[in-house]
């Protein structure tokens, strides 16, 4: 089986080139494809930058996008684009600040070599940050970590991996779902009880540290993202009971209550998160319950934003 790794150079943060250097650096390079894909800004760094596209030159396959890929709505473009290039039997999806260990791909191998009936599998990652909202963002992860041991998991971040024929009967990604196009699909996923899997070794190490002008538009899109999953399954006939976690997110899909909350929660989040800086290092469980609700309140922003600019 071939391990087709894809890896959008974006959202790198304090990693510079670490995540493309340890993809095209994986032990057994003969079983693995690496599918790098690039915006313009890149692109021209790269023309600049002999050392830059040496290291670009040894993926196996270069996708050049014509959008920015700053742009946080553009993400998931770059990870469609990539995974419909891909010729993997397997699909491990990267992001730009995630490292893989070195044999990865190896034990990603003998994973589903050893466990032909699963469909998609994750493992447990390890977290780097130096700075608080780093550390936050790895306290979150950790949270998620302990949910996907009962019900899994599929992200884009390093730690999932999925069959070709699986992703395809899912329907791949939707683009208009933004990032959130990774929970639908685990939803897809978990709807048609497929075999999901756990490979028990981290296969890479993610970096959390970020400017909070960045945190806070990842968590603007995720919400915003979400309101557009949750319209395509009222279109579809479906019961949003059965897929709202929170039932705040009902409550905001009415165009005035959207409107009443979202000036409330720009005001009350950045502070909630700003306690949850303050406490991290003394208090990280208290900590981490304040970094919930600020995550929370950006999210629902953007939901509300969403609902605002819906019809």
């Amino acid at each position: 089986m071939k391990v087709s790794i894809v890896l959008p150079l974006l959202d790198r943060r304090d990693l510079g080139w670490g995540a493309l250097t340890s993809a095209v650096g994986q032990q057994g390079r003969a079983g693995i494809e690496v599918v790098a894909v690039i915006g313009p800004e890149i692109a021209q760094r790269e023309a600049r930058d002999p050392e830059l596209a040496a290291l670009i030159g040894q993926a196996d396959v270069v996708l050049r996008l014509p959008q920015s890929g700053d742009v946080i709505a553009n993400e998931i473009l770059f990870y469609d684009a990539g995974c419909r290039r891909a010729t993997g039997e397997l699909l491990f999806f990267m992001e730009g600040h995630t490292v893989l260990v070195p044999d990865a791909a190896q034990r990603i191998h003998a994973y589903f070599a050893d466990h032909p009936e699963v469909a998609l599998a994750w493992a447990p990652r390890r977290n780097a940050q130096q700075r608080r909202l780093g550390m936050l963002v790895g306290l979150h992860n950790d949270r998620h970590e302990r949910r996907a041991e009962a019900k899994g998991v599929f992200t884009l971040g390093g730690n999932s991996v999925i069959r070709r024929t699986a992703f395809d009967a899912l329907g791949g990604f939707d683009p208009a779902l933004l990032r959130f196009a990774e929970t639908a699909l685990a939803h897809h996923a978990s709807a048609r009880a497929l075999p999901m899997g756990r490979i028990d070794a981290p296969l890479c190490t993610h970096h959390n540290d970020m400017s909070v002008a960045h945190w806070r538009a990842l968590a603007w899109s995720t919400g915003h993202a979400k309101f557009n999953y949750y319209q395509a399954l009222v279109a579809r006939g479906e019961d949003l009971g059965t897929h709202v976690r929170h039932p705040v997110y009902l409550l905001a899909r009415r165009r005035g209550a959207a409107k009443a909350l979202l000036p409330i929660l720009k005001v009350t989040t950045p502070v909630v998160l700003w306690v949850a800086m303050a406490l991290v290092r003394r208090q990280p469980a208290l900590a981490s319950a304040s970094y919930v609700l600020a995550l929370a309140g950006a999210d629902i922003s953007g939901y509300c934003g969403a609902r605002l600019e819906s019809r």
